[in-house]
This record gives structure tokens, C-alpha cells and sequence, in this order.
């Protein structure tokens, strides 16, 4: 009677030192994988794929080449398109003869 007894205590001691030890185990893991990850970049690869995309531009204009097709792959920076600039060129030479004609005006003050 006496040796189950001991053997029920073991049993169930043996029990909370086995589910310690698991517990602790997993922690180590964690802290050591969190630790090798902050020291490694990580890097992905992989391909993204998108139906629509909104593009934008600097300038106004309309546009006079279009350098990609539908599906192309492209780059970041890449052309895109080439903008008809004729307007924007205008506005550059009449505020620069706008410029000057102000600074006439101021010397003659």
C-alpha cells in the first residue's frame, strides 16, 4: 500500500516537472528565435499582381507616347509615357519675359 502511494506521489510530481520543463522549453524557443530574427534581415520574394493601378504625373498634359503596353512589366522610376510639354514650355517663356519686363520696371525706380 505504502509503495503505490509513493508511486502516485511520483507520478504526479514527475507530471509537474515534465510539464515545467515543456513550458520552459518552448519559452527558450521563442526568446532564441526572437533574438536570431532581429540580427537577420529578412527578405521575400515573390510576384504581385494588381488589376488596376492609379498613375500620376509632375505635370499636367496630355499625353503624346505611351512606352508600355497593358501587362508589360515595369520599374520602379521607369518612363511611363512622354507628356506633351508645349503649354507647360509657353507658361516657362511668359513668366520669364513676365520676369524680366518686372525687373525693367524695377530699375528704371
Amino acid at each position: 500500500m505504502e509503495k503505490e502511494k509513493v508511486m502516485e506521489k511520483f507520478k504526479t510530481v514527475d507530471v509537474k516537472y515534465v510539464g515545467i520543463g515543456v513550458l520552459i522549453a518552448i519559452l527558450l524557443y521563442f526568446i532564441v528565435d526572437y533574438i536570431v530574427a532581429k540580427r537577420e534581415d529578412k527578405i521575400y520574394y515573390g510576384v504581385l499582381e494588381m488589376d488596376k493601378i492609379n498613375v500620376s504625373s509632375e505635370i499636367p498634359g496630355k499625353i503624346e507616347v505611351l512606352y508600355v503596353d497593358d501587362g508589360y512589366v515595369v520599374k520602379k522610376g521607369q518612363e511611363l509615357v512622354a507628356i506633351d510639354d508645349k503649354e507647360n514650355r509657353l507658361k516657362v517663356e511668359n513668366s520669364e519675359i513676365n520676369l524680366k519686363s518686372s525687373e525693367n520696371q524695377l530699375q528704371k525706380l
